[in-house]
């Protein structure tokens, strides 16, 4: 079975990509970020350089893994388009320009600019997104802060590829070596989620003395599923006998989907599909000040007025704990759980780039004996 490298999946062999200033924590950790600040910590809209911050819109993303990672050079791109034109030009494919990533074409690009880490760690994929809507923040006294967020996010996280596996997967299945060869894979777990939530943040100035600072906040958050997917896969016990023939022994599998589950273009809607739930944020952080004179002024017959405009840590620390909660969704229809025992399975003919999820669901259920789910319903951890 063939598989084929497009742009995206160059990008998720990337040790560490983003793009956006949503996801730059040098930003987020700053006290200029404003409401986006709340991202990575509530408490860090106290004390803000803005009195008022408004974001109409934004998006980032990011993607890793700790198997494959990529050469920098790759990411050059067209002399003849800047970073936002090049980005530009990647969404639109005008094939009238210029390639905005040249690298990306190259015959030999994974044999010339991708690097295999061959260790004994098992493997991981993720991919974040996180869309932002109509969102502000203001003070509301001289200590206190309110903000509310709107995000729309998402996450595909695949974690437990032994080695072996991830190096066949890696050879798109033709490393022959490894055909005629049993392998065994103790937990592998694939999840996706994607949902909306409306956070509410208060955060406040609990102690400015001396050379301490602390400031705390909390962000309440309101969350609704828009879909999810999950697959567990328990001992799993393997064979190739060549790229398209797959043997399975003795594996028990965890299959379940949203009721929404499909991708067809003309089906892809923005739905809430679950009941609504609650999640929350929490941070602190403390500023050391150890010149906090130099950051006073006389005005208008007044003294000792703050620079409020000013930075006036020497280090600072923050913590917090994010994305504490849970969604619960409907099982769709064909969400089993099964055993899978099968000799010589013709894998060719899967492509999973094209074949709805329905029929990912019916290939499943003509292919093993399903066992009903006694829940109804699964739970998916932000």
């Amino acid at each position: 079975m063939k598989l084929k490298l497009p742009l995206l999946s160059a990008l998720l062999a990337a040790a560490q990509f983003s793009f956006a200033q949503l996801d730059f924590y040098g930003f987020l950790n700053s006290n200029y970020a404003g409401i986006s600040a709340v991202n990575l910590n509530p408490a860090s809209i106290a004390n803000n350089r803005m009195k008022v911050d408004v974001a109409l819109a934004g998006f980032g993303f990011s993607a890793g893994n700790n198997y494959i990672g990529m050469k920098k050079e790759v990411l050059k791109h067209h002399p003849d388009y800047g970073i936002i034109g090049a980005y530009g030009q990647l969404i639109k494919q005008d094939s009238t320009k210029p390639v905005a990533f040249p690298y990306f074409e190259d015959s030999l690009f994974k044999e010339k600019y991708l690097i295999e880490r061959s260790n004994s760690d098992r493997k991981s994929v993720f991919f974040n997104s996180n869309i932002v809507m109509p969102s502000f923040m203001f003070d509301i006294g001289p200590v206190s802060t309110f903000g509310f967020n709107w995000r729309i996010r998402n996450y595909i996280n695949v974690d437990g590829i032994e080695p072996n596996l991830a190096h066949q997967i890696y050879m798109s299945l033709q490393d022959s070596a490894q055909w005629d060869t049993r392998l065994t894979n103790e937990r592998v777990s694939i999840q996706y989620m994607s949902w909306a939530e409306y956070g509410f943040t208060y955060a406040r100035v609990l102690k400015d003395e001396d050379q301490n600072f602390i400031k705390a906040g909390a962000t309440l958050k309101l969350l609704q599923g828009l879909g999810a997917a999950y697959m567990f896969v328990e001992n799993l016990d393997y064979m190739f006998s060549h790229e398209d023939t797959l043997f399975l022994f003795e594996t028990d599998v965890q299959y379940g989907h949203s009721t929404n589950f499909e991708f067809t273009k003309d089906k892809i809607k923005y739905k809430y599909i679950s009941n609504l739930s609650f999640g929350a944020d929490f941070g602190f952080v403390w500023e050391y000040r150890p010149d906090r004179g130099k950051y006073r002024y006389d005005m208008d017959g007044k003294t000792n007025l703050d620079m409020k405009w000013k930075n006036k840590y020497l280090f600072k620390v923050g913590v917090s704990i994010l994305d504490i909660g849970a969604i619960k969704y409907k099982k769709g229809e064909y969400s089993h759980d099964f055993h899978a025992d099968i000799d010589n399975w013709y894998i060719d003919t899967l492509k999973f780039d094209s074949v709805p999820v329905q029929a990912w669901d019916d290939t499943l259920r003509k292919r093993f004996p399903m066992n009903p789910s006694a829940d109804p319903y699964f739970s998916m951890n932000l």
